[in-house]
């Protein structure tokens, strides 16, 4: 009986595995093998969970395809290192220092000064002039003492001169090699940060209704999508040439099993004439949003329009040239794929060219007979049956007990 009942479990998890797919989406052609993005734009993404757990990537064999998914960040910051040039750089073992001369060619002003030096443990003694035509010096920082240079990671380590901020063009440094070996100063420069704003792409399909009471003196402006989508950007543009300056309060209205609906605080806001009036969300999540803006005794505004943005949302996967590929997605009890490719970010090359997705598309499942196991007549037969054979065994046993007595 015990096997009956396995077996009969086993057939409801045959039944139940598969992966149910609801969309797919043609990508362009591959002209060239190599690793590529590939734009999710707002009506794919708004299909899937927010870290596209439930995406998967095939070829036209039907091999699942390894890929990175990554969302582009507001704001991108980058630290990079900008090298001098180096116009001398000798030891003089007879006098027992070593002079480097770097030019500060823009002469900007500076504070800090960047060498990379070859692994050593050592202590030094270090001297800073500056010069405006490379012949006549004046200190900028004697004395200077550092130490104990080592990098248990790499070979190299980075030393930091800091001094009082000057914008002289040539800069000597002298360090003191009297009673040792000098150091190997590999690259001399200064650090900088490159800011780069993300890359968003704008969500269309929406609706938008405007308000205005007079009573509360407040201005409503409803927007509802086709679809829940995520949201990173909102920019108001206003007809009202005159200045003003409103405060305001965005909602998002959710609705729970029960059909209740709720406004939820998203953000409170100012609209202001000498603004971009632009606002930033981390991946707002809804179908609607209700922005309410406070008149008090002013005209109420006459809103224009409203862009709407997310930050892009991409995968990174490599495509074979003459292959062709597709995304499918929407089995939404699919978990996040583990690829090995995620170990290997390093060897993807920076700059990538893109494939577009050429269409996207339902994908009609069709739906299948009931099994037979599942049907409520052989179910209550088969109950029947094993009560029958429970029955059966228990008056055997109890009629062998009397036996026994």
């Amino acid at each position: 009986m015990k096997k009956l009942i396995m077996l009969f479990m086993c057939l409801q998890i045959t039944h139940s595995f598969g992966q149910n797919f609801t969309y797919e989406a043609n990508l362009s052609n591959v002209n060239k093998s190599g690793y590529y993005d590939v734009l999710l734009k707002p009506e794919i993404s708004a299909k899937l969970f927010e870290n596209a757990a439930e995406l998967r990537l095939y070829n036209q064999q039907q091999k699942e395809i390894p890929y990175l998914f990554n969302i582009e960040k507001s704001v991108n910051r980058t630290t990079l290192f900008h090298d001098y040039e180096i116009l001398v750089k000798e030891h003089n073992a007879r006098m027992g220092y070593t002079r480097i001369v770097i030019h500060n060619k823009a002469k900007k002003e500076i504070r800090t000064i960047s060498m990379i030096i070859k692994n050593s443990e050592v202590s030094k003694w270090l001297t800073l002039n500056g010069s405006d035509d490379n012949q006549q010096w004046f200190v900028v920082k004697d004395k200077y003492y550092f130490y104990s240079i080592e990098n248990e990671e790499e070979t190299s380590e980075i030393k930091i001169l800091d001094f009082p901020l000057t914008n002289y063009e040539y800069y000597e440094i002298l360090i003191d090699d009297y009673f040792q070996e000098p150091i190997n100063i590999l690259r001399v420069g200064y650090y900088d940060i490159e800011v780069e704003n993300g890359k968003y792409s704008k969500i269309e399909n929406y609706d938008m209704l405007q308000n205005d009471s007079n009573d509360l003196k407040k201005t409503f402006l409803k927007i509802n999508f086709e679809e829940a989508n995520y949201i990173n950007k909102i920019n108001l543009e206003m007809a009202n040439p005159s200045l003003f300056y409103r405060k305001a309060v965005i909602y998002a209205n959710t609705k729970n099993a029960k059909g209740q609906i709720s406004k939820n605080l998203v953000q409170q806001i100012v609209i202001n004439s000498s603004s971009n009036n632009v606002y930033y969300f981390d991946n707002l999540y809804t179908d609607n949003l209700l922005i309410e803006i406070e008149n008090e005794d002013n005209e109420a505004l006459q809103i224009e329009n409203v862009n709407i943005f997310q930050l892009n949302r991409f995968l990174t996967a490599y495509f074979e040239k003459g292959n062709s590929y597709k995304l499918k997605f929407g089995d939404k009890s699919l978990t996040s794929a583990s690829y090995d490719l995620k170990y290997f970010v390093d060897s993807i090359p920076e700059k990538r060219n893109s494939l577009k997705v050429e269409s996207l598309s339902s994908i009609q499942i069709p739906k299948q007979s009931e099994a037979f196991y599942l049907n409520p007549i052989f179910l209550w037969s088969l109950i029947g049956f094993i009560i029958i054979i429970v029955g059966y065994f228990s008056y055997k046993m109890l009629k062998e007990v009397g036996k026994n007595e």
